[in-house]
């Protein structure tokens, strides 16, 4: 994965970071490595503020001081938080009418506008 990721403008999906919090016994380990790659600076990190909904929605339904301290944790790590405006939100629509993908498209519109090289995911339905 090292190899796959250094130099790379790399975008971070929430399942990642979800996936750490809970310390997860199949994923942890791989989802860690990539966050301690990020920290390292081996590769540029992307990220949305999509991504901290989704994170703190999902571990509130566990833990709303755990989803609180996840979130904090997102925000201090070295991301390019990416826009999403007007322009985006039409990207997105076309994303979703073509690909039949509905929420996800939110965070492939700016990933595609903005010439994102790769997505780190663990999420393989979508």
């Amino acid at each position: 994965m090292r190899k796959l990721l250094k130099k790379k403008r790399v975008y971070i999906d929430t399942n990642i970071y979800i996936y750490v919090a809970l310390k997860h016994p199949d994923f942890y380990r791989k989802c860690y490595n990539v966050l301690d790659m990020l920290v390292s600076k081996e590769f540029t990190g992307y990220g949305s503020h999509l991504v901290l909904f989704e994170l703190f929605g999902a571990l509130s339904k566990i833990d709303v001081d755990a989803a609180y301290e996840a979130v904090n944790s997102y925000l201090n790590f070295p991301l390019t938080m990416l826009e999403v405006n007007r322009d985006t939100l039409t990207y997105a629509r076309e994303i979703a009418m073509l690909a039949r993908v509905t929420y996800d498209s939110l965070h492939a519109a700016p990933i595609a506008q903005n010439d994102i090289d790769l997505v780190v995911t663990e999420d393989l339905e979508n």
